[in-house]
């Protein structure tokens, strides 16, 4: 076989087939009854459809049979120029050989509807049965037979000059199949570089790879035989319709596709190179995609980048993607730092952020908290590596998510981690409570108005944070509601004792608050109240409540006594007050205390 045959052999990607097989072979079908259009240049004539003709999803009950090698569908179109699909229209067409062709007295369009009990129509049954490998029978064939036509304006131009093409479609129901027929030999010409293919709108249509190309007289003879044929056939009939969902993937615009055939796109969140897939059955129904490739479960967290508008899907691939990680050779520093990396950027982007629903508020705290809660199980050098900043970055979106002011209540409870976001009226507040336990291994959380004393009332309490209500001499005058979170760390490995002080061992829970619109670094008029309960370490004195520094130990943070002094000390519990509002990264939206803590050393 030659190269250009082997060229013309190539299936086109949006075509049911490109076929030349003698197993399924149709010649020209030579009518002895038929209809004429001769005499005329950029004309056209219109044929009434026995039945409606689906194309593209829509019916159609009419034909306009164009003198310039094409048919169009619904309405007349005869430009005699060819240009590549699509059109900037939306018209149906199916252009056998579309290009300037005048017709006179001996050069004609010859046309008919044959009826499905016709010989020629069961013989068109026939090659689609085999070329298919599916039973077909046909309601009714229209035929088109361009025969030995001209270019313009030459209207006799010598038969070996010429050029001779058949088109035929077949119905069946709702199944719509079209054939172009061309006899070896007998394409002579192209005056504007012939189209081949067919239109419908700009996401279904299809161009022949010889379309608009010097090369598109050879689209006759795949194998030099002047007894063979080239066969072009397209199903037409119905596609998947485009569509653009989006998924925890990303936003996924798959386009038109024709019955069997399957898009491959990119993964728009990563990682590079990844490639998702979805089919159109047979059916012109989309199967679900196959987005295996767009995240797996190791070494693809390098390989995530994240924008404004792919936040919320790259933070939930990453909360999947460490979820499912549970070989430490997949939890390592690589890893460990891209998360933080992601944490930064996402912080970042949400400060500048002004408008999100509530339900992209929840998402993103929701899938912030569940990375934590994952990270907390590997390897605590790996982690230390990277935990002040990620939790610097997390208290920053804890902000940007707060100054969205429709934090009205949110609670997210994991394994060792809780959180929750509590808007209350600045009329109403008196102070504000916030008290989380450990029921049967699970955390459970509370956040009520101040009672007058701060002794636990529950067993299994953990720990209680108390807001004073003098809170309000230092709120925004013009803010209506003052928007709290509060996070309970029940483990310690995001919060490492920094240094080599000897026999220092963290002896309580972890615990936080933040407020909307109070400045970094404000002074208290009343102190803030925290209690923690101590795990019992055996031997232990020296109790010291302290607060987690991000700026200690030389950027990597540590904890500090500063401002925070221990009231009452005992073996279950301690007490702690704390007269500041500890902060980072220069931002409006203050804590508090960000995470009052109790160490014990022993001499």
């Amino acid at each position: 076989m030659t190269a250009r045959s082997t060229l013309l052999f190539e299936l086109l990607s949006l075509a049911t087939a490109l076929s030349f097989s003698t197993a399924a072979q149709l010649s020209f079908i030579n009518a002895t009854d038929y209809n004429i259009l001769k005499d005329i240049d950029d004309g056209c004539v219109e044929v009434e459809l026995p039945g409606p003709l689906q194309f593209g999803g829509s019916n159609f009950t009419r034909a306009f049979l164009s003198s310039n090698g094409l048919v169009s569908f619904g309405k007349e179109f005869s430009s005699y120029y060819p240009v590549l699909f699509p059109l900037r229209i939306k018209i149906a067409i199916l252009a056998p050989y579309w290009d300037d062709i005048i017709l006179s007295e001996k050069r004609e369009l010859r046309f008919k509807i044959f009826s499905k009990t016709s010989s020629i129509t069961i013989e068109v049954n026939n090659f689609l049965t085999l070329h298919t490998g599916k039973n077909f029978a046909a309601d009714w064939i229209l035929w088109s037979y361009w025969c030995h036509v001209c270019p313009y304006p030459n209207k006799d131009c010598a038969l070996h000059k010429s050029n001779s093409f058949q088109l035929v479609v077949a119905v069946q129901g709702s199944k719509t199949y079209s054939i172009f027929i061309y006899q070896c030999d007998l394409i002579k010409w192209t005056l504007h570089k012939a189209v081949v293919g067919f239109n419908f709108n700009n996401g279904f249509y299809q161009n022949h790879e010889l379309s608009k190309s010097r090369d598109v007289v050879n689209i006759d003879c795949p194998d030099g035989s002047p007894s063979h044929f080239a066969i072009v056939v397209y199903k037409i009939d119905n596609v998947c319709n485009a569509n653009t969902p989006t998924t925890n993937y990303g936003t996924f615009h798959w386009p038109t596709t024709l019955p069997g055939n399957t898009v491959a796109l990119p993964c728009p969140n990563g990682p590079n190179g990844a490639i998702a897939t979805r089919k159109c059955s047979e059916n012109s129904i989309w199967e679900s995609p196959d987005l295996s490739s767009c995240f797996t479960n190791t070494g693809k967290i390098q390989s995530l980048t994240i924008n404004n508008t792919n936040i919320m899907p790259v933070l939930h691939n990453i909360a999947v993607t460490v979820n499912a990680i549970t070989n430490t050779s997949d939890q390592n520093n690589g890893n460990i730092e891209a998360i933080s990396n992601i944490f930064n950027q996402t912080a970042t982007i949400l400060s500048n952020t002004t408008k999100l629903s509530l339900q992209e508020v929840t998402t993103i705290a929701e899938n912030t908290i569940e990375i934590l809660q994952d990270i907390q199980e590997w390897p605590m050098n790996v982690v230390a590596t990277q935990s002040n900043n990620i939790v610097k970055s997390f208290e920053t979106i804890t902000d940007a998510l707060l100054n969205q002011g429709n934090v009205t209540d949110v609670t997210l409870l994991e394994q060792s981690i809780a959180f929750s976001g509590k808007q209350v009226m600045k009329s109403l507040y008196n102070g504000i409570t916030f008290t989380a336990s450990s029921i049967s291994n699970a955390l459970t959380i509370e956040t009520v108005d101040n009672e007058n004393n701060t002794s636990f009332t529950n067993d299994g309490e953990l720990a209680t944070i108390k807001l004073p209500e003098s809170i309000l001499n230092i709120i925004n005058d013009e803010d209506d509601n003052i928007n709290f979170a509060f996070t309970i760390y029940n483990q310690s490995i995001l919060f490492p004792v920094q240094g080599s002080v000897q026999n220092t061992v963290v002896e309580s829970p972890v615990i936080g608050a933040r407020i909307s619109g109070v400045a970094d670094g404000t002074q208290l008029s009343d102190p803030v109240f925290i209690r923690l309960t101590l795990k019992g370490t055996p031997n232990a004195t020296n109790h010291q409540c302290v607060y987690w520094n991000f700026t200690a130990a030389d950027g990597r943070g540590n904890w500090s006594t500063d401002g925070c002094i221990t009231i009452v000390s005992n073996t279950s519990s301690v007490t702690c007050h704390c007269d500041h509002l500890t902060n980072f990264l220069h931002q409006l939206f203050c804590k508090p205390v960000t995470i009052p803590f109790k160490w014990y050393k022993s001499w």
